[in-house]
């Protein structure tokens, strides 16, 4: 037997309702307000010659992740800074600055080629090249002078990413047998430098999942080294950008809400909430035709309905007129969109996306090719139930 998937039922460009912070992250709705202010910190602090110093805050499934990859994308933050994604992971509380945090920042800028693009600048500007030795040290300077250096190369990569070398091997590529916190840092804020200087705008981390930074506090075994770290991090000369998002947590984090950290921060302390009213709407309007249409990636806007969308609002009106349907709310009839609109009144973006996939892949839905009224309470209720699911015990 056949089974239809939900792409092939609803006419589909995309394969699912629930779309992927990173795939997807091309597109950005129902956010207006946040991205202008967002926006507006770019342009304060690329004019003040300072680096973005930003908090993004929001609970689980509101939007934070697709946030910061479309930050990462847009054209109107990508004329005054370029960011790279970096996702924190679980932290014990015992771990030093470097195997907590630098790591996966280093592990990152490798992945993008952006230590490679400074090994380059070093390479080939000897200002910059004496700047990292004397900011940084001769074994930072030694890793990212050998970085794009055939015989070196493999070597510096490893070194970078914390693994101890063999005497053999340090020797050859004039390095120490590891890497510390302090060069970590340092070599961090000479290539925030480079990037403004070479580039003329602002290299911003984008740090994924920073509540996990809560672990660490006044009783930790390296505080003192992670205080000192993000002091220095946080200081708005320093040219590196860095915006955290974090979700909720059981704790404030020491590191960014210590009044002297948080004064750092100033106002640069945004909160994204759930979707309601007008911007849930529009939030719903944009993901239909964003699934059922697909992008216009030059246009920036959705492509046109396919012929079999506008054949089938053709065929399905002829034989409903009770209930219809047009090529804004399809594949919800208009009264279905409608009265998901005002039963919810707010929700989350992923437990509506969530809810809206699993309604429309029931066997019934798939079968009627398009959502009514009848299926609105099912989708309602599934929210409503991951919201209680994502609240603590």
């Amino acid at each position: 037997m056949s089974i239809k998937t939900q792409k092939e039922a609803y006419f589909l460009y995309r394969p699912c309702f629930e779309l992927n912070p990173f795939e997807d992250g091309v597109i950005y709705f129902g956010r207006d307000v946040l991205l202008d202010r967002l926006e507006k910190y770019v342009k304060l602090s690329w004019r003040q010659d300072k680096g973005l110093k930003l908090v993004l805050e929001g609970s689980w499934g509101f939007g934070k992740t697709h946030t910061l990859s479309h930050i990462a994308v847009n054209p109107r933050f990508g004329n005054l800074m370029e960011g790279v994604y970096v996702h924190l992971y679980d932290l014990s509380g015992k771990e030093s600055p470097y195997e907590g945090f630098f790591w996966h920042i280093l592990k990152a800028l490798l992945r993008t080629g952006h230590l490679r693009q400074y090994s380059k600048g070093v390479r080939s500007d000897r200002d910059q090249a004496n700047l990292l030795k004397q900011t940084a040290g001769l074994f930072i300077y030694n890793a990212i002078y050998g970085l794009t250096d055939p015989d070196t190369g493999e070597i510096a990569e490893r070194w970078l990413l914390g693994e101890r070398l063999t005497r053999s091997d340090a020797r050859g590529a004039g390095l120490s047998e590891g890497i510390s916190d302090d060069e970590a840092r340092e070599l961090l804020a000479c290539l925030g430098r480079y990037f403004w200087e070479v580039n003329k705008k602002m290299l911003v981390l984008l740090l994924d999942e920073a509540h996990r930074l809560q672990q660490i506090t006044e009783d930790s075994s390296y505080y003192h080294m992670w205080s000192t770290d993000f002091k220095m991090l946080l200081e708005p000369r320093q040219r590196l950008g860095v915006m955290f998002a974090m979700g909720d947590r059981d704790r404030a984090v020491t590191l960014l809400e210590k009044p002297e950290d948080r004064s750092r921060l100033g106002y640069r302390w945004e909160k994204i909430a759930m979707f309601e009213g007008p911007s849930l709407a529009e939030f719903l309007k944009a993901l239909i035709k964003y699934v059922r249409d697909g992008w216009n990636i030059k246009d920036r806007k959705p492509n046109a309905p396919s012929k079999e969308v506008l054949e089938f609002i053709k065929s399905w009106n002829a034989a409903h007129t009770a209930e219809p349907t047009d090529i804004d709310h399809y594949p919800f009839t208009v009264m279905a969109f409608e009265k998901l609109q005002n039963s919810l009144k707010k929700a989350a973006p992923r437990d509506l996306m969530k809810a809206i996939d699993d309604v429309a892949a029931s066997d019934e839905s798939v079968e009627r090719e398009i959502l009514t009224q009848a299926d609105v309470d099912r989708i309602v209720e599934e929210v409503r139930q991951l919201e209680k699911s994502r609240q603590p015990s």
